[in-house]
């Protein structure tokens, strides 16, 4: 699996399992019907391997929340995969986040005490 990140854009090359398949026909015929999407969910830190904005996965464009959100949504979700989830995002992305976002999220969330707990 190789991924590139510059800027908003995440590029990832990787064998494509069923469930990449999945997403990339539903996305497909959410862009042909013009249509808005966000993927916020487990699927995001699958993408990355645990088995910014826009992913490129082998040419395929998926749009997903910021990964600053995901990681702090995992934790307000609180179940030991979602929180397994949170870590796996983080130390993937330790070097390319936004502290200043990531912690308003967790803020908002009011899961500060949780981050600080699993991830610092």
């Amino acid at each position: 699996m190789e991924i590139s990140y510059s800027g908003s854009i995440i590029e990832l090359k990787k064998e494509l399992t069923n469930l990449d398949r999945f997403v990339i026909g539903f996305t497909s015929l959410l862009n042909k019907l013009n249509s808005k999407y966000v993927i916020v969910s487990g699927y995001v830190a699958i993408l990355f391997g645990r088995n910014r904005r826009e992913v490129t996965l082998n040419s395929h464009r998926l749009f997903i929340s910021p990964l600053e959100l995901q990681i702090a949504f995992k934790l307000y979700l609180g179940s030991e995969k979602d929180i397994e989830d949170a870590r796996f995002l983080y130390s993937l992305f330790i070097d390319k986040l936004d502290s200043a976002l990531l912690n308003k999220f967790t803020q908002r969330l009011k899961i500060s005490n949780l981050f600080r707990r699993y991830l610092k």
